[in-house]
């Protein structure tokens, strides 16, 4: 694959489809475009169902299945890595993309980690994700705290457009 046709990031995040409603989405940021990738629940149960398929063949117990099967999921935005943008995109009919130049506006919130109790009960916050993009308003929840790899991937793609906080 062309240098400038792979991902620079691959971020995971949910968004908010309601109230209680949300979707599991990474957002792929190419250097001059930005896809967004649903993962659909028959995709996500499809998904689901191979690895347990296969942690069954493989006589993995409930502890070391259950592990296998989270790491899974914790590491399945990478495959995006060698994805082209319309190899994302012809993964699910909600995909699609944003050419970067069209993103006017981006504030990245990073993670609020909060104060532990005593009893062990955080206050935390989920970080924030919101843009701009041809009059439309986009907003994603992640988990990601301060990270330099982050910032820099975003700086270099959006430049002034980009706010972090």
């Amino acid at each position: 694959m062309e240098e400038k046709m792979k991902p620079k990031l691959v971020l995971s995040m949910d968004k908010k489809e309601g109230l209680l409603k949300r979707i599991t989405s990474y957002l792929i940021f190419y250097e001059e475009q930005t896809v967004f990738s649903f993962l659909a629940k028959e995709r996500q149960k499809e998904e689901s169902e191979k690895i347990s398929k296969k942690i069954k063949e493989e006589g993995k117990g409930f502890f070391k299945g259950s592990a296998e099967m989270m790491r899974f999921w914790s590491h399945y935005g990478e495959k995006f890595f060698e994805y082209s943008p319309e190899e994302v995109i012809d993964e699910c009919e909600k995909n699609f993309s944003i050419q970067n130049r069209n993103i006017e506006k981006m504030i990245f919130k990073k993670l609020d980690v909060g104060m532990v109790d005593s009893n062990g009960n955080s206050n935390a916050r989920d970080g924030k994700f919101t843009f701009e993009a041809n009059g439309e308003k986009y907003q994603f929840i992640h988990k990601y705290g301060k990270d330099r790899n982050i910032v820099n991937v975003l700086q270099h793609l959006f430049g002034s457009n980009v706010k972090f906080k």
